[in-house]
């Protein structure tokens, strides 16, 4: 019989140590489940050419650039899902915990 686990994402995401570094702490069909810290504006503009990908606040707050719009601030708790072939990034000022989900083939271009 497979073994069923829950998975608390804000302390997997305390485990981290490195900036930037995404961990997998679940699948969902072909998705992974993904957390990460980051910290100032490291990631540059990028888009998925072939999925969507959803950003979810666990602590602190995220700043979304999308490609023409104002900047959205996501603070704990909200949710941002950026659609296919938009271009975007991401930036915090102090220390943020993310939640990702994005497919499994999801290459940033």
């Amino acid at each position: 019989m497979k073994e069923y686990r829950k998975t608390n994402c804000k302390t997997e995401a305390t485990k981290l140590f490195n900036l930037f570094s995404p961990k997998i702490v679940a699948e969902l069909n072909d998705h992974f489940i993904k957390v990460v810290k980051i910290k100032g504006d490291k990631v540059p503009w990028h888009h998925h050419d072939n999925s969507d990908e959803l950003f979810y606040v666990i602590e602190g707050e995220l700043t979304m650039e999308i490609e023409s719009q104002p900047a959205l601030t996501l603070k704990a708790g909200e949710l941002f899902v950026v659609k296919k072939n938009v271009e975007h990034r991401v930036f915090s000022k102090e220390e943020c915990k993310l939640m990702l989900i994005e497919q499994k083939e999801t290459a940033h271009a």
